[in-house]
């Protein structure tokens, strides 16, 4: 028997490596002689680099770059072994990790470090930039990073202004005389979960703006100027990208690197699921033991636990699914889980249960509940 562990992240909590030792200790108490398989994943966000370096290899490169607020920070990218291939994590630069809860505020928060590192990658020799995009605290629609690569946006007076969310409604012309040459040689990769459009009221700023620092006035002033922005960029390429799946992603930064980089979008679990190593594991597995956070109505749109599930299906393996909080039991069985399983005890309070080691307990407690139910059937 090979039982196979690769649970995303419980965000806010425990990383996707502690997630999967925490699974593999429930599952040892109850099969101390089972083979076990643990390998780290993301769906774009929170872990990514760290997943595709125990994917396919490669060495980390460190920069310099700047937070949302442009303030310098150490980070680092990925980069394969033959140096064709950087592998960005947007979530370091322009994350809600790096602010503290009272300096949210998408107005003000920028992408320019997410450039920075992709200047880094280019100049390093990478002509293949992946880029997952999940975790970010900024709605400059991606501004912020096309400024640093070269992108110069205009106000009515020809004056520069910045590439931040307050000033998007105010940007009336968009000057590339100045950007990265390298670009125009570079395929670009956006890993990402989220469907959502550019603008109007399933766009970035309605979806996601609240949980970035911003109140519902502020939500109205940035897709605004979401709206504005897109109407810019229609002008500036002569086709919309208002309505494409995915440009909300990042605040908007999905859509900047379909409008101005040719970026294709593809799903951030399934790139890593398609490489060699995952697609080893995966023909090997006899059972497959996923988690996350929260399973919920948005885990089948593209969440790193729906992506395990279809190719636990493919191969006709039993998968199943260890998860903090569940919103319908019936409903996730539904989707395919071999079985679902609540981490958290109901009575346990909230800022409890976030802590890492009762986090990891409780992970571990599920998952030999889990293995146990699944022997007696």
């Amino acid at each position: 028997m090979n039982i196979l562990i690769i649970s995303d992240s419980y965000k806010g909590c425990v990383s996707s490596i502690q997630a999967g030792d925490a699974l593999q200790k429930g599952v040892r108490a109850v099969l101390p002689e089972a083979e076990t398989t643990i390998l780290p994943v993301s769906d774009g966000g929170e872990g990514m680099l760290k997943a595709f370096e125990k994917a396919v290899g490669g060495r980390f490169l460190n920069i310099v770059a700047h937070d949302p607020f442009m303030r310098p920070i150490d980070t680092e990218f990925l980069m394969s072994e033959d140096g064709s291939t950087a592998y960005i994590e947007i979530a370091r630069t322009a994350g809600l990790s790096l602010l503290n809860k009272d300096e949210l505020n998408p107005m003000l928060t920028s992408t320019f470090g997410v450039g920075e590192t992709v200047a880094a990658a280019l100049a390093a020799g990478a002509r293949n930039v992946v880029m997952g995009l999940g975790g970010s605290s900024t709605n400059d629609a991606g501004a912020g990073m096309a400024e640093a690569l070269g992108y110069r946006f205009l106000d009515a007076n020809g004056v520069a202004i910045s590439g931040t969310g307050e000033m998007l409604a105010h940007i009336q012309t968009i000057d590339k005389s100045n950007v990265n040459k390298l670009l125009a040689e570079t395929l670009f990769t956006a890993a990402c979960d989220v469907k959502v459009p550019f603008c109007g009221p399933q766009g970035a700023a309605c979806v996601f703006a609240a949980q970035k620092g911003a109140d519902e006035k502020t939500i109205r002033i940035l897709d605004d100027g979401m709206v504005h922005f897109a109407r810019i960029l229609s002008d500036f390429l002569g086709w919309s990208v208002s309505e494409c799946l995915g440009a909300g992603a990042a605040g908007g930064l999905g859509g900047a690197l379909m409008a101005l980089f040719a970026a294709r979008m593809e799903s951030g679990i399934e790139l890593l699921l398609r490489t060699e190593s995952f697609q080893k594991a995966l023909d090997r597995a006899t059972l497959i033991i996923t988690g996350e956070g929260r399973l919920d109505s948005q885990t089948s749109m593209g969440k790193a636990v729906w992506g395990i599930l279809q190719e636990g299906r493919k191969r006709n393996i039993p998968v199943f699914v260890v998860a903090g909080r569940v919103e319908n039991v019936e409903v996730a069985m539904r989707m395919g889980y071999a079985g679902v399983e609540l981490s958290t005890p109901i009575s346990q309070e909230l800022i409890l249960a976030m802590r890492p080691e009762v986090a990891m307990h409780n992970i571990s407690q599920a998952a030999e509940r889990l293995v146990r139910k699944w022997i007696k059937r």
